[in-house]
């Protein structure tokens, strides 16, 4: 058997530090400093803070010398919560002459500097900011910290992974186990406890190096041969992901909680990929033949090894890769030092890994490190050439173990522990997350790489891997209300509660608990609270108080089955608000509609961290009415003309999932486009009454009842032979006045039947106008609307005769006979009411060639 060695991923020059290296102190100042954001417009004196800051529920009031209020009292509370449109309580007096108001629910900072600033306005307050939770940032007492760079928050000229911040939010989970497939690793004092039994999977003794083959001691006893001594590789890799941290003495690692299983797959010269590919499989918790099972299966895999090869070459590396991921594990692998394209390296070029590439102290690309389209991610490895490398646990030993010590590596090996050290943060904090979801947060959130680098966003993944902002983004499901667009006088206005998780992240969320406030004398009124599409099977409830001039609703979204929301963004709630047309409602008034005690649960009833992206939106009280279906403040032919098409060709819209172009095309609410709102349009656009128009501008109701007498649509028969042409007759009685007919037709266009055209004729003549609309023409499915109305709302009088035309086609190789069915029809009445209506004739048979003739049951 050829061996093709597989080899370690890291550039051998190696800077010794010694355990007793004078302490260095360590500069607070360097990761607790955060950029502020630009001043608010509305109040200079408040500046908007980043979210990285604790979420509050208070804001710190003080009012102008000389000023006559009462901050406790109900009318000064009120003024308060409606200036900053959200509801609050009094909270306390304090020092100085300031005070306490209270949120119902904990807020972002930079939303609470949002409601600080609408206070800040009040004529009577001198200042307004949020009550700030301050935190101490997290820096380990490792006498070595202060070299450890590669930690640091990324500030010019040294671009770390913003470790400080990241610590302070999960120091990682004892549940989460990290594989390190190596060459093993060494006792070490900062390695003491850190680590669960482990495997040595090297077949071949003499790659091995330890007197046998495979074994359940996974010790590293030294990879010399082919040149080189021993680096203690694994030793270096596992320091990085899990170094005993806070202990006083040597490094830290990334997770300081987490476990480490050690993997031995790499001795002398390298390792087989047979080997690799079985430590791959048990790592991840899957079954090896002749190897006891993995008692601690892994939830991420670190590969800092690798062969010049395209994964393409190893189909064995691919599957294994696709069952450890499939059974949960996250596979990191380092992107090579050749200075080449990644693509022709394995484990770099396979999928469902994340690969990376090598970065110095500067944010460029380390001089080493490959690079490519393969490159999800890139992290600090080092470049010593212009700096001092990765630091981390090691040996004296330059064959056999000798002495521990701390030494500064560079490699892509050195990248990518930094990588599998985060995603084990991530997953501590949210463990459910899978390959795809944790590529996405590390992507997304990663820091940019800095102008002038060699790294690039197509060579070197998105950036530099960002520890605290990839733990701010797992597991966080953003909240928030739409703006919405009210019309005097109507009703089921819309406004969409939306959630939105992480990309590919999915957050779980069983249950929402929220309450919604508003003014109450803007003639807004909340009358339904309904759930969308994303949230079908889900059981709202709600509750509307008044007090204290503010409309609460408490609301509440839950699965009694305990089922989750998928991953994804989009509406999961919708208020349909009522605008009142009486004096109290004014044409551009905006309503501010405020979130509050926002709670979401998770299926097993766990809170799941939120972001409120929204917590004030404004409700706009304009003067348009339905029949506007274009907004352009105008009820006019074009939004005749748009109706008509909606009527035609759109599809139906599900009436329990709303939308803009439903509520405002449904003029008359009966859940559907139909030739009675076509009647209504007309007569809007020609400023003629509309005594059916169901929500009109002055807020009224009302519906005409039909007179109950009997109407009758039919098709006349045809008999067209293949390679004909001709036309079919709608024929209609009629006991009512109408002013509009709308008719479907359906029939099987596959086999040689064509409708061309619908045209008035007969009874109809120049009163009216028609349009017609073919879908699906070469499915089963063909169907054809004709849509018939008066363009000046005036009615056809009673009486019995033909009403349309519709032209047809028969190919020449047509099988008969082909049936068009009436589907659907409707009569509107010159009121726009609804008459009633009999089909009499629903089929028309259009003849063929009788030999050809299929039987009816295969129509």
């Amino acid at each position: 058997m050829k061996n093709i060695p597989s080899k370690l991923i890291s550039r051998l020059t190696i800077v010794a530090t010694l355990a007793s290296a004078p302490m260095v102190t360590t500069l607070q100042a360097t990761y607790a400093a955060s950029p502020q954001r630009e001043a608010s417009a509305q109040n200079p004196l408040i500046t908007t803070i980043p979210d990285d800051n604790p979420p509050t529920n208070q804001i710190i009031v003080k009012y102008k010398a000389g000023v006559s209020v009462v901050p406790s009292g109900l009318s000064q509370v009120n003024t308060v919560q409606t200036a900053a449109g959200a509801a609050m309580n009094y909270g306390r007096a304090m020092s100085g002459d300031a005070h306490v108001m209270r949120l119902g629910a904990s807020v972002s900072a930079s939303d609470a500097s949002t409601l600080a600033a609408r206070i800040a306005a009040l004529p009577e307050v001198e200042y307004a900011h949020p009550d700030f939770i301050a935190k101490p940032t997290y820096i380990p007492n490792d006498t070595l910290f202060s070299q450890q760079w590669h930690y640091f928050t990324p500030t010019v000229g040294t671009y770390g992974i913003n470790l400080p911040s990241a610590w302070d939010v999960t120091k990682g989970d004892s549940s989460i186990v990290i594989a390190v497939l190596d060459t093993g690793i060494l006792p070490h004092p900062d390695l003491a406890g850190r680590t669960v039994p482990g495997y040595d999977f090297i077949t071949d003794v003499t790659t091995a190096q330890d007197g046998n083959g495979r074994d359940s001691d996974p010790t590293d006893p030294g990879d010399y041969g082919c040149g080189s001594n021993s680096s203690w590789h694994g030793t270096h890799v596992a320091g990085t992901i899990g170094a005993l941290s806070n202990n006083g003495s040597g490094v830290a690692g990334v997770n300081h909680v987490s476990k480490i299983l050690p993997v031995r797959v790499l001795g002398r010269c390298g390792g087989y990929t047979s080997d690799i590919v079985d430590a791959i499989r048990w790592s991840a918790g899957l079954p090896v033949s002749g190897i006891p099972n993995n008692a601690n299966p892994a939830k991420v895999i670190n590969m800092s090894l690798g062969g010049g090869y395209a994964c393409s070459s190893a189909p064995s590396y691919q599957s294994a890769i696709d069952a450890a991921t499939a059974a949960g594990a996250t596979v990191v692998v380092a992107a090579g030092n050749s200075n080449s394209d990644a693509s022709g390296f394995s484990p770099a070029s396979c999928n469902r890994v994340i690969t990376v590439a090598s970065t110095g102290r500067t944010g460029s690309r380390a001089y080493y490190s490959n690079y490519g389209a393969t490159v999800e991610i890139s992290a600090p490895g080092g470049d010593m050439s212009i700096d001092s490398g990765v630091l981390s646990t090691l040996n004296a030993g330059t064959t056999t173990a000798g002495t521990h010590n701390y030494v500064s590596y560079q490699g892509t090996s050195m990248a990518t522990p930094h990588v599998a050290g985060v995603v084990s943060l991530m997953l501590s904090l949210k463990p459910s997350m899978n390959y795809t979801q944790v590529v996405a947060v590390l992507q997304s959130t990663a820091t940019a790489f800095p102008g002038g680098s060699t790294c690039t966003t197509s060579i070197c993944g998105p950036g530099i891997v960002n520890a605290f902002g990839a733990l701010q983004q797992a597991g966080k499901m953003a909240f928030g209300v739409s703006n919405g667009t009210g019309n005097l006088g109507t009703k089921d206005n819309i406004v969409r509660v939306s959630t939105a998780s992480p990309v590919g992240v999915n957050t779980g969320i069983a249950g929402v608990q929220f309450n919604v406030a508003y003014p109450d004398n803007l003639g807004v009124k909340m009358s339904n609270i309904r759930t969308t599409a994303r949230t079908s099977g889900y059981t709202v409830i709600s509750n509307t108080v008044q007090s204290g001039g503010v409309f609460t609703t408490s609301v509440l979204l839950y699965s009694a089955s305990a089922a989750a929301i998928a991953a994804g963004s989009g509406p999961v709630l919708e208020f349909l608000l009522d605008v009142s047309a009486s004096p109290t409602a004014t044409a551009g008034t905006t309503v501010p509609l405020s979130i509050s005690n926002l709670l979401l649960a998770d299926t097993t009833g766990t809170p799941i961290q939120t972001e409120i992206t929204t917590t004030n939106p404004v409700f706009n009280i304009t003067a348009l009415r339905r029949g506007d279906i274009n907004s352009d403040v105008n009820v006019n032919v074009q939004d005749l003309t748009i109706l008509r098409n909606m009527i035609l060709s759109s599809p139906q819209p599900n009436p329990s999932y709303a939308s803009d172009w439903w509520t405002r095309g449904d003029l008359n609410s009966d859940s559907t486009w139909n030739i009675l709102d076509m009647i209504i349009e007309v007569r809007l656009v020609m400023g003629l009454p509309v005594a059916s128009m169901a929500k009109q501008a002055d807020g009224n109701s009302e519906r005409i009842t039909s007179q109950l007498n009997t109407n009758k649509v039919s098709l006349a028969t045809v008999n067209a032979m293949p390679g004909t042409s001709g036309s079919m007759k709608v024929h209609l009685s009629n006991e009512t006045n109408i002013a509009g007919l709308q008719l479907n037709l359906a029939y099987d266009a596959t086999r040689g039947l064509k409708l061309t055209n619908v045209r008035r004729v007969g009874r109809s003549g120049e009163a009216g106008t028609t349009a017609w609309a073919v879908s699906d023409e070469n499915s089963a499915q063909a169907k054809v609307t004709a849509l018939w109305y008066g363009v000046n709302g005036e009615a056809l009088s009673a009486g019995d005769g033909d009403m349309l035309l519709i032209d047809y086609e028969v190919a020449a190789n047509a099988t008969g006979p082909i049936s068009v069915d009436i589907s659907q029809a409707i009569l509107a009445g010159e009121r726009a009411d609804a008459l009633p209506i009999q089909v009499e004739s629903g089929k028309v048979i259009v003849g063929g060639n009788a030999a050809n003739a299929l039987p009816s049951a295969e129509r």
